[in-house]
């Protein structure tokens, strides 16, 4: 992987950011989470703790599925235009 890949666009930036913007998000929903724990506000504290961090992986998830499918397309493109097209 080289820096053209980025400039022409046949490996995503994306991807990377998604998990970048994953782990901050995680940190926010935890950190969020204890301080309404500490300042009595137990049910929005426990529900940041539990659903917040699912949520935000299901999100992520649903991100890098999408290009991880693209990923997967593009390898099949570049199989069959070096393999010459065969009727079974």
């Amino acid at each position: 992987m080289s820096i053209m890949d980025f400039l022409f666009f046949r490996r995503m930036l994306f991807p990377l950011l998604v998990q970048l913007i994953f782990w901050l998000t995680m940190i926010i929903c935890v950190f969020f989470g204890i301080y309404n724990l500490c300042h009595q506000n137990i049910k929005l504290g426990f529900t940041l703790l539990i659903f917040g961090p699912l949520l935000v992986r299901i999100s992520c998830e649903y991100l890098i599925v999408l290009f991880r499918i693209n990923d997967t397309l593009t390898d099949i493109n570049n199989r069959l235009s070096k393999k010459p097209f065969e009727l079974i």
